[in-house]
């Protein structure tokens, strides 16, 4: 048994479940203090998880395809019957883009006519591409309604990914640091059950 899962078995023995043993201060005081304990034990186990989750992104992201590179190969069967393979990896992180940087991301994208790849949305959904038609209607409502119509931005990760490497597959450049763009390569092991 290695340390971590030493670590992990002894966590898991000071998991107890604690009963209801009466309704007097010292079964109060007893509960709270369990309930304490397991909140350090739970925050102690989420700093350790983070730590690993860092380690494993460094030696997935970084080591084991430097590595492999290294010796000139990107795939390897290990005697466990696992596979290694290394993969080209593009993903814009859209999830950690503020409001201020997806729009400057929308502003590029129509800038430069690629706003076929934008979801516009009035209250009713539009299929991709139809920004104009869109800003046409919005137009349109606030001219004949006097209303503000807000018109709503989205692209799917995945569209906004495959156009990212369709972009820079071509040579064409775009700013890569309001897309958030993220590129390198990933180790992808296959385990055999």
């Amino acid at each position: 048994m290695d340390d971590l899962e030493q670590w992990i078995n002894e966590a898991e023995e000071q998991i107890q479940n604690p009963e209801f043993n009466g309704a007097d201060v010292k079964a109060v005081g007893d509960l709270a203090e369990e309930q304490l304990r397991l909140m350090r034990l739970i925050d102690r186990i989420e700093e350790v998880l983070a730590t690993a989750k860092k380690a494993l992104r460094n030696v997935q992201w970084v080591l084991l395809p430097d590595a492999m590179a290294a010796a000139g190969i990107s795939k390897f069967d290990m005697t466990n019957g696992s596979q290694i393979q290394i993969k080209d990896y593009l993903h814009c992180d859209l999830g950690k883009m503020d409001g201020a940087q997806k729009g400057a991301m929308f502003d590029w994208l129509i800038k430069h006519r690629h706003d076929e790849i934008i979801n516009t949305n009035l209250p009713y959904k539009l299929a991709r591409g139809q920004y104009e038609d869109a800003i046409a209607i919005k137009n349109m409502v606030e001219r004949e309604f006097h209303v503000t119509a807000p018109v709503y931005h989205d692209v799917h990760w995945q569209t906004l990914d495959k156009w990212a490497r369709g972009m820079r597959e071509q040579g064409e450049p775009f700013p890569e640091d309001i897309f958030n763009l993220i590129v390198g390569r990933q180790a992808k092991i296959k385990v055999k059950s």
